[in-house]
């Protein structure tokens, strides 16, 4: 997958009180890139998860979403944190 034209990445995500619980979040350049990668790996999909069928209890599709906002937090500088200004 980490090949694929317009993948950027994954989270796998654990639930805190339902340890056997993930969620996994592919981040993709289009839904119609995701697709193209689905249909040309459809056969390597299926044998990937035949051979993970014993670790999966069941599985949902929750459908494709739209990314409206990305926000990420940066670390501080080392100049005591001050804002604004030079030095």
């Amino acid at each position: 997958m980490h090949h694929a034209e317009g993948f950027h990445g994954l989270i796998l995500l654990r639930d805190r009180r339902e340890w056997r619980r993930y969620l996994i979040i592919e981040t993709w350049d289009s839904a119609a890139a995701r697709e193209v990668w689905q249909l040309a790996g459809k056969v390597k999909l299926a044998a990937l998860e035949e051979e993970m069928r014993t670790w999966i209890e069941s599985r949902a599709d929750l459908g494709a979403f739209e990314s409206l906002a990305h926000a990420g937090i940066r670390p501080r500088s080392r100049r005591s944190g001050r804002r604004g200004g030079s030095g």
